[in-house]
Formats: structure tokens, sequence, C-alpha cells
């Protein structure tokens, strides 16, 4: 497994012999008791609780002392921190999480067997979802409706980059005829990039969310796990859509 701190994005080489050997995940449903019948009753949506990775491995040595010292240093490597984790090495996919309890030891000693200690630990991953390698299409000049084909579970709220354009008004980019990034005054960009994410719309540092349709802001810019067609109508400009599947 691999884990990154998710804030400096450094690597905290977790030892090669611990691997995540659980991954749960469960659905909750509400009821209540009705009257003197049978049974009870289902009340609301199903909701799903923290994902868990269950992580563990074993450390063949005689020295006590050793397994305190690697406990030590796994304790302070991952708590107070919110961690980005790969399943596998080679796992493209990760989850977002933390430390969840205590980092543990178990001893296995007997007649037949060398002595040897494992350590196990759980990560407990509030957003239930894992991520993809994040995913960047470029379109220069291109006006019109293009195809951007996503895979994964969930929609996807992207990140958009505009830039190399005089200035943008009205509609800029519509998604599957069904969201609308607009704006309700004209900006001139002036050499700068104009960013949408998650809703808002900056240019540099400066926040031009207000320049957004009431359209635009109660419905955002979506990319659904499937083809996406999406319409261009500004001629001259560099437009990167930047996003990661969700599962």
């Amino acid at each position: 497994m691999k884990v990154f701190d998710a804030k400096t994005k450094e690597n905290l080489n977790i030892p090669k012999w611990i691997t995540v050997k659980g991954n749960s995940i469960n659905a909750i449903n509400k009821s209540v008791k009705i009257n003197d019948k049978d049974g009870e009753a289902l009340i609301g949506d199903t909701m799903y609780s923290a994902r868990i990775l269950s992580c563990n491995g074993v450390i063949p040595t005689d020295d006590y002392s050793e397994v305190e010292l690697k406990q030590a240093e796994l304790l302070k490597t991952l708590s107070k921190k919110e961690l980005i984790i790969y399943r596998e090495d080679e796992d493209t996919v990760f989850y977002r999480g933390v430390l969840d309890g205590s980092v543990k030891i178990g001893y296995y000693h007997g007649s037949n067997t060398s002595k040897a200690f494992s350590i196990n630990f759980n990560l407990k991953c509030v957003d239930i979802f894992a991520y993809g390698e994040e995913k960047e299409i470029t379109f220069i000049n291109e006006m019109g409706k293009k195809k951007i084909t996503c895979e994964g579970n969930y929609n996807i709220l992207p990140t958009i980059e505009i830039s190399n354009a005089e200035k943008l008004n009205g509609k800029v980019l519509e998604f599957n005829n069904d969201t609308v990034l607009e704006l309700s005054k004209e900006i001139e960009l002036k050499g700068k990039t104009l960013k949408y994410k998650n809703g808002f719309l900056k240019l540099e540092d400066e926040d031009y969310s207000s320049y957004l349709t009431d359209e635009s802001i109660i419905s955002f810019l979506v990319l659904k796990p499937s083809e996406n067609e999406i319409k261009i109508n500004i001629p001259e400009s560099t437009i990167k859509i930047k996003y990661r599947e969700v599962f």
C-alpha cells in the first residue's frame, strides 16, 4: 500500500509488509415500530457509513523493542493528518481517510513457529468514494458540440480553466443540455485565466462568482459516468477541463 499526506503530498513510506486486508462499508436503514404490528417500517433513505480499511502486517523478529519502536513511528506518521491511501502500490484509484483508533501489536509464539509480531490499524474514510487519477482535456479554438466519456459510478464536478480569450459573456459552456456556465455580466480576461470550480468563479485570485446567472449558481456543471456532450459557445479560447472519476 501507499499512503500520502493529503496536505503536503509527502509519501509517508509505509513498510512494504503492511497491506490492506479488508475494505468495508455499511448501508444504514432507519426503521420504526408501528403500533402492535409485527416487524418494523423503514423511514427515510438508505445512508452509507464511513469506509473502513483494515491494515496489518507481520514482523518476524525476537526483539520486542523493535516492534514497539515501529508502533510509535506508525502512530506519529499516520495521526493528526488527512491521508491519501492507495490499497496497492500499482493502484491508480485512491481513498481519503484518517487513522481511526489505535495501532495494535499482536504476538505469536508456538512450538512449530518462530517468534513473530503483528501490527494492525484501521484507516477511516469519511468520504466513502474512491477517486481516479486526474484527467485533463484541452480544447483550443474549438466551438460547437464535443464528447467526453467518463468512467466511474458517480457524477463528477470538473474544474474548468478558460484562457486566451479577450472577454466572456452570456452562455459560455453547456453540459448535456442540462447544466450551463452562464455569465450575467461581461468579464474581460486581459491575458488571465478564468477558473470555475465547485460552483465558484475566479479570475486569478479575484472572486467573480457574482457574475454567474441564477441558473449557473443553482445547478453546477456536472460530468456523468457515461458519454457527455458539451457545447462550447466561444470561438477563440483555450478551455481545459480537469476531473477525477469517482468510484
